[in-house]
């Protein structure tokens, strides 16, 4: 590490700032650089130059738009192009080269033949756990998994993603869940490292205790999927018995055949549908729990930005997020809804209970601006290195 410094490739292979992993990956950047990190950064687009940052654009070399060109491929030639520049990288040597899924395995390989150390990004579970998990769910469901879902099973996929784990020197993944998924499937527990996401301070205020609705408001924020546990938290809310006391709000943009499935469900007085939004401020002030059943996750953006808008969780053990079970809300295996529904109850009977909740669920939050995070992302490259 030159001078104490860092220096960085970090290689994101989408749009920098999409929502999801986009708005993840421009964070961790960002508070890389301001960490004093030197950084290039490989993207396929950016909507905003960085200060302290090079940026290059795939996008410039092929001007054409990811969705016509295919995900996937689109991945295959921001790898190569990646590749390439850190095979020719004539600047001052990096200390690490940063990666995400499906635009790797040759950039990881570059870096191995030049002396770095090569970081993969593992924002779920193995895949090929993921695979079968999500499979089953909707095998019991009775929907068909869209074919560009990137979870739906692909050998091609799986077998390009099982040669990047072994290309890595250092693989993250978002929680403890994940890293035995890696581990049960023959990744070195050495080679795999706890990484934490988190939120920005200056866009989340808490509003802990203070009820927007006249009525107790669950919300689900999430892609409308049976991955994350829609179907799932609906039943346990009827099962509740608090349907006809309660709000339930459903924020996020249904795969084909879901909604369908879940009309019944749906057609309650008190459920409120709304489509995908950006700014997500206004649905969390809304709420007061925030409920996400995942049966496969990695680390939930939405429970950092929820816990830091003071809403409490009902979330399974799957969606990776940062709390401690009974302090901040509750915990439930993945698929048990009868254990959420009592949970649900729990924190409907006992206001004083739910304001506890709501208030550390604020507290606990700041462990996990992007910051803090980027601190603990950055003492595992050091001990990497």
């Amino acid at each position: 590490m030159g001078k104490g410094r860092l220096r960085i490739a970090y290689s994101f292979p989408f749009g920098l700032g999409s929502p999801g992993i986009g708005a993840a990956a421009l964070s961790q950047i960002e508070a890389l650089a301001e960490r004093r990190c030197e950084i290039d950064v490989f993207c396929w687009s950016s909507p905003k130059p960085i200060p302290g940052v090079r940026i290059f654009q795939t996008q410039r070399l092929l001007p054409i738009p990811q969705r016509l060109i295919g995900r996937e491929r689109a991945c295959r030639v921001h790898d190569y192009v990646t590749a390439s520049r850190i095979r020719r990288w004539r600047g001052a040597p990096f200390d690490v080269v940063h990666t995400w899924p499906l635009a790797a395995e040759f950039t990881l390989k570059a870096a191995k033949a030049r002396g770095w150390l090569g970081v993969r990004e593992a924002p779920n579970t193995h895949t090929g756990h993921a695979f079968a998990v999500v499979a089953h769910e909707h095998e019991t469901l009775g929907i068909a998994q869209e074919k560009d879902n990137p979870h739906t099973f692909d050998q091609i996929v799986l077998d390009r993603e099982m040669r990047e784990y072994e290309a890595a020197g250092l693989i993250l993944a978002p929680s403890e869940l994940a890293i035995e998924t890696f581990v049960r499937r023959g990744v070195p527990r050495a080679k795999l490292a706890l990484k934490s996401y988190g939120f920005d301070p200056r866009h989340y205020r808490s509003s802990a205790g203070a009820h927007a609705n006249n009525m107790l408001t669950f919300s689900f924020v999430a892609r409308c999927e049976p991955r994350k546990g829609l179907h799932l938290a609906l039943e346990a809310w009827r099962r509740s018995g608090l349907a006809d006391r309660s709000q339930f709000q459903v924020t996020g943009r249904f795969v084909a055949g879901y909604r369908e499935r879940l009309l019944p469900l749906l057609q309650h007085k008190n459920v409120v549908i709304n489509d995908f939004v950006k700014d997500l401020r206004p649905i969390y002030e809304a709420a007061d729990v925030l409920v996400l059943p995942s049966v496969e996750d990695g680390s939930a953006l939405v429970t950092y930005e929820a816990q830091a808008s003071g809403c409490a969780l009902l979330v399974s053990d799957a969606a990776g997020a940062r709390l401690t079970d009974g302090q901040e809300g509750f915990l439930h295996r993945p698929g048990d809804v009868d254990a959420l529904a009592k949970q649900m109850r729990t924190l409907a009977d006992d206001p004083a209970l739910l304001r506890r909740m709501q208030e550390a669920a604020a507290i606990n939050a700041q462990q996990y601006t992007w910051a803090r995070a980027t601190e603990s992302l950055v003492k595992s490259y050091e001990a990497a290195l």
